[in-house]
């Protein structure tokens, strides 16, 4: 009896991945863990219900066995009938059972759901969730604001990956209400510092001496502590007045812990609801998980900043700081000090020589010469990252984060603003051709029309192009299954923040204008028809490539013509979309077919008397019936598993 118990155990493993296998889909290892557990448990006792046997005599194990396949298997598709049809995995992924690393996975687990917890603990200590009002200055009561400050301490004392995502959301004055706004925007420089004594060991240890050996002076009262770095103010020896960026210590450990946690809410989101279809979360995590760990790098900072200002010319009255390289590295940064007020500063930028609306245009200005003309901008816009200088030029700091895009992106995406300013649905169709890649076949007709329904009303005289526009475009896409490049989701990210941050210093601004503007200039041509003499010339621009090769074709045409040559071809399945979904579908019927016929063959060789015996007992004609059921279940398990992953 132990030795048949300790071989049910030895088999189980290896019948349950069987199980999987013979289905054709992908699962976790839990869930298939959890299936093949149940299904040897109920095989087991059928097993033992049919014969009437006790555990251990003969027969029972090779019973248990055949029985628990198909159990495991039965209990597999029955969790993915749980699931959204089409939510779990497709095409090549579904043909394979991956049993991961079982205590690497466990461990990372338990780090994630820690650290969920632990946002949980803090954010009941700050009181989220409890009903209150504060009583403003002038004795009335203002809802709402405790609960953002409770919000911001929370996301404060999270630190590491959750304080960049509140000064994100701290430019989101259209999605999140001014009170929660204003308490985030203290994130951009206001977080808790750090002791100074550790930042001071991690300044030395990097210069492998003292600061007094490199600094004439240095001031440890952080100007700015950072989600990621402090600054603080230095002169070097020869009094040049500089900032010294110093990273946090810890971070790379919290940042890792934290980008766990964030992928992991991402997949549940994509793979359990509807959602998560049409956005990929999963990719946008990632993209920004990787986009902070390369901001935990100062040396790719230094990098940016000698780049972005290459890319900058002299005359547009923007300053990118010097970076002092022979002191920096990967985790300080010496920079030469900018002078300044954040663009946030309402009363420096009413001071200035420029009004709001001066100042937000050549803002604009500068960054769609960085992204159209050059191909390289600050990705972190945010206003805690540009500064108002005391000669009325602009600073661009905090350069961690810079996108790069190739020509073709370039206008791609000024051809996307074009249309999406002037409404025209067939350039916007035709940019995300060259900006995006098409998961599934996508008719341009079907695109355009949904394109043309998204913008309905929200282009009419005096509207805005706000980022729930592009939110909206990005969403649309997702559902066509479109999948936009990643540097041009970062681009879409740049412009959502340097929208709050435009809006910061002129409420009033009017991006769509100055978007339209803009592509007038690159284009060539105004977006919106002012006659029909200018319809046609725009017209003729854009199918000006092909009309140029049109005698071409018309000789190469004549010449067939003449020689005989001319063929016409019409394709029934013009592309490998279709043949995929064609092949799916005869497979399954096929499959089908066969799983019918096997089990009606078996049930007739089970009725079968007299036949010939395998051996003493055992009828052939019933040894091929039961192995032909069996094979007939398995083969309608998979269809139906088939089915139940991609819904097709």
């Amino acid at each position: 009896m132990a030795l048949q118990l300790l071989i049910l155990v030895v088999l189980a493993v290896p019948t349950t991945v069987i199980s999987g296998r013979l289905l054709g889909v992908r699962r976790g290892w839990l869930s298939l863990a959890i299936a093949g557990l149940l299904g040897w448990g109920l095989g087991l006792a059928v097993a033992a219900g049919l014969g009437d046997r006790a555990f251990g005599e003969s027969g029972l194990l090779l019973d248990t066995i055949l029985l628990s396949l198909l159990f495991t298997m039965m209990l597999v598709v029955a969790f993915d009938l749980a699931a959204p049809a089409g939510s779990l995995a497709t095409g090549s992924q579904a043909g394979l059972v991956v049993v991961p690393h079982p205590i690497r996975d466990a461990r990372n687990t338990v780090s994630y759901l820690t650290r969920y917890w632990e946002l949980l603990r803090i954010a009941r200590a700050n009181g989220i969730g409890r009903d209150s009002l504060d009583t403003a200055s002038d004795g009335t009561t203002a809802p709402g604001v405790s609960a953002a400050v409770s919000v911001r301490a929370t996301v404060e004392q999270a630190g590491g990956m959750f304080v960049k995502l509140g000064q994100v959301a701290s430019t989101r004055d259209d999605v999140l209400p001014p009170a929660f706004c204003q308490e985030l925007a203290l994130l951009r420089s206001s977080v808790e510092p750090a002791p100074r004594d550790v930042m001071a060991r991690r300044v030395e240890r990097h210069l492998g001496r003292s600061t007094n050996e490199v600094f004439a002076t240095f001031d440890w009262d952080p100007i700015a502590a950072g989600s990621i770095a402090h600054a603080y103010r230095a002169t070097l020896a020869d009094g040049t007045p500089v900032i010294v960026k110093v990273q946090r210590p810890g971070l790379e450990a919290a940042f890792d812990r934290d980008r766990r946690a964030l992928m992991a809410a991402a997949r549940f989101v994509e793979k359990r609801t509807t959602l998560g279809l049409s956005l990929s979360p999963e990719a946008m995590a990632a993209e920004f998980s990787d986009g902070l760990a390369e901001e935990l790098d100062f040396t790719i900072e230094a990098a940016n900043a000698d780049l972005l200002d290459a890319a900058t010319p002299d005359d547009m009255g923007v300053h990118i700081p010097h970076i002092y390289r022979e002191l920096s590295g990967r985790y300080v940064l010496v920079q030469e000090a900018l002078t300044g007020n954040s663009v946030a500063d309402s009363k420096a930028v009413a001071a200035g020589a420029e009004s709001p609306d001066e100042l937000a245009t050549r803002l604009i200005r500068l960054f769609f010469h960085h992204i159209f003309d050059e191909g390289v901008f600050h990705a972190d816009p945010h206003p805690g990252n540009i500064l108002l200088l005391e000669d009325g030029s602009l600073g661009l700091i905090d350069l961690g984060a810079v996108g790069r895009l190739g020509p073709t992106e370039r206008t791609a995406m000024m051809s996307l603003l074009g249309g999406l300013a002037s409404g025209d649905t067939e350039t916007m169709r035709q940019a995300v051709e060259d900006l995006a890649t098409f998961r599934e076949e996508v008719r341009p007709r079907d695109l355009e029309r949904a394109i043309g329904s998204m913008l309905g009303s929200s282009l009419a005289p005096g509207a805005k192009l706000d980022v729930q526009l592009l939110g909206d475009l990005v969403r649309l896409l997702g559902e066509f299954q479109i999948v936009l490049r990643p540097e041009i989701t970062l681009l879409i990210r740049t412009l959502i923040s340097l929208e709050g941050t435009l809006r910061t210093i002129s409420p009033d601004f009017d991006l769509l204008a100055e978007a339209r503007s803009v592509a007038v200039e690159r284009l060539g041509a105004p977006l919106r028809g002012e006659g029909i003499q200018t319809l046609v010339m725009k017209e003729l621009t854009t199918q000006f490539p092909r009309i140029r090769r049109l005698p071409l074709r018309i000789d190469t045409m004549l010449d067939q013509l003449t020689s005989g040559k001319l063929e016409a071809r019409v394709s029934f399945l013009r592309s490998d979309h279709d043949v995929r979904i064609l092949t799916r579908l005869v497979n399954r019927v096929v499959l089908g077919l066969v799983a019918v016929m096997l089990g009606v063959g078996s049930v007739l060789l089970l009725g079968v008397e007299g036949g010939p015996e395998l051996t003493e007992g055992v009828p052939l004609d019933e040894l091929l019936g039961y192995l032909g059921l069996a094979s007939s279940a398995i083969l309608t398990l998979r269809v139906v598993a088939g089915i139940v992953r991609d819904g097709n």
